[in-house]
């Protein structure tokens, strides 16, 4: 059984669906970004969201903190029902759960100074009474991710995109939050870069207590930072648990797959090792019925096609695959 511990964010069937444009007398339709998604978050940790360009990381991301309208489901942030909150309500809430971009060349207002950027929230969330007191922090947060306090006065413009970013940290820092969501918040770095600011990320969690969702198509980024992990494909979670159990001995042929892509630098991975997909992602719009990935599962049989597979736990992780399911009746019977 996995470890349980205090829960600070959980969801429930969330979807998100986006209508598309249709002629008159067409039905509506719509594209179902995510699709009967749930899992919890648990206090101090890092669930990292993994799969192909497309599959609904990023629309699950910014749907837990209401910049994606929720279609259907529930998201509870400690405990409370925020899914269907008005934006006043949602207010005091929101300094809880900071969202952290993947540009940081358009994240920022290049129009104001790093300064006020990191001010702005604390002023708006009334945080500090005086100018002074909101100045002092700055100074502290731009000490914590690694920059001097002294360029409170520039512009974004003058910096480079690994500083740019710690400044969005510094940003995001500002209203105490107690989650990240971080939507592939270094892919627009460099390598070099990228890894300083992975290591600022765990140096921050550990000093500040903080909880991290990220969101991220590079398997090697989830396999360095996260804790547990959450594999999508068309709007699904096909599997998630613990970040060793995942890797080391992955569960969902989808996951087998998509590990199995990653280069490694260590060995070259045997061509008869290596496990290709067949065909093209499903149309999100037209999906296919029962299990998503049935079309390109090589363990695919005629209950894949009829019916969805649900979420059940397997050998230590959760697995949303027939193929266990049948693993599972069989021991039970002995």
């Amino acid at each position: 059984m996995m470890e349980k511990n205090e829960i600070i964010l959980q969801v429930r069937g969330l979807k998100v669906y986006f209508p598309i444009s249709k002629l008159i007398f067409q039905k509506q339709k719509y594209i179902k970004a995510v699709n009967g998604v749930s899992f919890d978050l648990f206090r101090g940790e890092t669930l990292g969201i993994a799969g192909e360009s497309g599959c609904g990381k990023s629309t699950l991301l910014r749907a837990c903190v209401r910049l994606n309208e929720p279609t259907d489901g529930k998201i509870l942030l400690d405990g409370r029902d925020i899914t269907h909150l008005s934006n006043r309500a949602l207010r005091p809430l929101r300094r809880k759960t900071q969202v952290i971009f993947q540009d940081p060349y358009s994240s920022l207002d290049n129009r104001w100074t790093v300064g006020r950027l990191i001010e702005e929230p604390m002023k708006v969330n009334k945080l500090y009474k005086t100018k002074a007191e909101r100045t002092s922090r700055a100074k502290e947060l731009m000490q914590a991710v690694g920059l001097s306090p002294e360029y409170l006065g520039r512009f974004p413009h003058e910096f480079s995109g690994g500083q740019r970013q710690r400044i969005a940290i510094a940003c995001a820092l500002a209203t105490s939050p107690d989650i990240l969501m971080c939507d592939e918040a270094v892919s627009a770095l460099d390598v070099s870069v990228r890894a300083q600011v992975l290591n600022l990320f765990a140096d921050l969690q550990r000093k500040f207590g903080l909880t991290y969702m990220f969101v991220s198509h590079d398997m090697s980024v989830i396999e360095h930072i996260c804790d547990r992990v959450a594999i999508m494909y068309l709007g699904r979670i096909m599997e998630i648990g613990v970040k060793r159990r995942v890797f080391d001995s992955p569960a969902h042929p989808y996951t087998q797959a998509l590990l199995s892509a990653v280069p490694s630098a260590n060995e070259d991975v045997p061509p008869e090792k290596r496990i290709v997909l067949e065909g093209d992602i499903p149309s999100p719009v037209d999906q296919p019925s029962g299990c998503v990935f049935h079309t390109r599962c090589r363990y695919a049989t005629e209950r894949c096609k009829a019916e969805v597979p649900e979420l059940k736990e397997y050998d230590g992780r959760l697995v949303a695959c027939h193929k266990y399911d049948e693993n599972n009746e069989k021991g039970k019977k002995r």
